[in-house]
């Protein structure tokens, strides 16, 4: 009787997440060919496939062991509306707001979308017949609004995926999720760094990062001290980097069909925002966009004066960089600020990160450098 390679996972998932481990922290795209062959040597589906779309539901690629085949060369492209399978995964994303940081297993079995004696004659098995030469499925749905899937392919001779096979593939979604948010951490990490440096250049002091899901991922001291007064505490209190920032919407939906690089202004009360779309793109079409804001007070000149570095982080963080930078010890700094030892590190982390640094020396130097430019 066949049954997945792994469904005793002791096996081989120490191999796997070593690699998974590498991966996260060195791939330009997380889910690429060499993590396709990497599940495919673990768990030995008789098929495998990475469906890309975009956050709306839109096909955009396809990769399977023969190669990535975009949209107007894939046959799946007039299948994609009929595919219920996918629009199931799709449709429960956007009801529950899925995001890069969802590690709560998300799997749909071919024979539970599709029920009863309707199965052998649906469409949707008559296209993996014959594209996949498989039977049944099932789809383990990543990202934002599900734009990644992930499918594994059985043959009718070896039958639907068992309730232990199922068990583990439930754990294969949690490795692989938990990997995707380091992964996505990191990279917004660096989109930060690159864009602070920017800042750095143009002189603007009160910034923030944000992305088009209206996650507020980076915001400084200076910033907060606009927003505090423009919408008052409680607008800070709004700002963690994995929620819905609710009044994020009002300044950019406007700007979701943009091109990348373009800038626009928005004045509310005495405030102007200038809003600079910055997207990443990936080889199989997805796009993800953030958004630059600076904010200039009513009256004010944008300043080409050289600002300090530190004041690119939030006034918390400030503290904590001014004294690292000293070299005082997490424990010093700790007794010095009247915070926990765990703070203090939670802050130089976050430091480290939006400088796209990974020690305290790399830091200095990357402070030495800020200064003089």
């Amino acid at each position: 009787m066949y049954e997945l390679q792994t469904q005793h996972p002791s096996t081989n998932a120490a191999a796997f997440l070593s690699k998974l481990t590498e991966h996260q922290l060195y791939a330009r795209e997380f889910f690429n060919k060499e993590l396709l062959n990497s599940i495919n040597q673990m768990s030995s589906p008789d098929n495998i496939a990475f469906y890309y779309f975009n956050t709306h539901g839109q096909f955009l690629s396809v990769l399977t062991q023969d190669g990535l085949t975009l949209k107007a060369d894939s046959p799946y492209a007039s299948y994609a509306g009929l595919d219920v399978v996918r629009h199931t995964a799709h449709r429960d994303a956007v009801h529950d707001h899925l995001t890069y940081f969802n590690t709560t297993p998300r799997l749909y079995k071919s024979t539970d979308v599709i029920s009863g004696d309707h199965y052998d004659e649906s469409s949707y098995t008559a296209y993996i017949e014959e594209h996949f030469g498989c039977h049944y499925s099932v789809t383990l749905a990543f990202g934002m609004f599900a734009y990644i899937q992930v499918v594994l392919y059985k043959t009718k001779e070896h039958g639907d995926f068992t309730q232990e096979e199922m068990n583990w593939l439930e754990q294969l979604y949690i490795y692989l999720a938990s990997a995707y948010r380091t992964f996505k951490k990191y990279e917004q990490s660096n989109i930060i760094a690159d864009i602070m440096s920017k800042v750095i250049d143009s002189g603007e002091r009160a910034f923030f990062v944000c992305d088009d899901f209206s996650h507020m991922l980076s915001c400084n001291e200076m910033a907060e001290n606009c927003l505090d007064e423009l919408l008052g505490p409680q607008a800070l209190d709004t700002m963690n980097p994995e929620d819905t920032c609710p009044w994020l919407p009002f300044l950019i939906d406007a700007h979701e069909n943009e091109p990348a690089g373009s800038i626009h202004e928005h004045t509310i009360k005495d405030f102007t925002f200038r809003v600079r779309v910055y997207d990443r793109t990936y080889s199989n079409g997805i796009v993800d966009r953030y958004y630059w804001v600076t904010i200039l007070r009513k009256g004010e000149q944008q300043s080409h004066e050289k600002s300090s570095p530190l004041s690119l982080f939030t006034r918390s963080e400030q503290h904590v960089a001014s004294l690292l930078d000293q070299g005082l010890t997490y424990q010093e700094i700790a007794d010095e600020l009247v915070i926990s030892f765990h703070t203090v590190k939670k802050h130089v982390q976050s430091i480290y990160k939006k400088c796209g640094v990974k020690n305290r020396a790399q830091f200095s130097c990357w402070l030495k450098k800020a200064r003089k430019a």
